[in-house]
């Protein structure tokens, strides 16, 4: 639960980086598009191992 509500918090601190950034519309679609399976990978092995290898 707090795993989720981190990634959350990441990933909306991410969206308003990229959107307050003065690049074209297609440059922060894919930089958002990287950025959230970075950090979806990331929170994905974060969450693994605060389940005790679970799965």
């Amino acid at each position: 639960m707090i795993i989720k509500l981190l990634y959350l918090v990441v990933n909306l601190f991410f969206l308003a980086g990229i959107l307050l950034s003065p690049y074209s519309t297609a440059s922060k679609v894919l930089m958002y598009i990287v950025m959230s399976l970075i950090l979806a990978f990331a929170f994905k092995r974060l969450s693994k191992e605060e389940g005790g290898g679970e799965g």
